[in-house]
């Protein structure tokens, strides 16, 4: 995501979406995962809110390719649990992401 920005823009992103949705297809009792995330510029309260709106723009989007909704868990951690481990304050593209993980249901 751009710095402090939930919307998806990126055409790679898009394609990432396209390839998640089209694996669900394959598998419709798979779950997702969506973890947001932010880097550690700007107040922690306004990161933790914003880690949450891009979560739910990756879960908007799944939704738009015909995922089921109930199939999807999302999780905001703001600065916390960072992908790449930075100082405070400092702006790091690689924190500004939502990871999305597929798991398969148990038997």
């Amino acid at each position: 995501f751009d710095c402090d920005k939930h919307d998806i823009n990126s055409p790679q992103a898009k394609t990432i979406l396209d390839a998640v949705a089209e694996e669900m297809k394959k598998t419709p009792t798979a779950a997702i995962a969506i973890v947001g995330h932010t880097d550690t510029s700007g107040p922690e309260a306004h990161n933790q809110e914003l880690s949450r709106k891009r979560a739910e723009s990756v879960k908007d989007a799944l939704l738009e390719r015909g995922v089921n909704p109930w199939l999807i868990a999302t999780d905001a951690k703001g600065e916390k649990e960072l992908p790449k481990p930075t100082p405070d304050n400092r702006r790091e593209p690689a924190n500004r992401v939502a990871e999305v993980k597929l798991s398969q249901p148990a038997l």
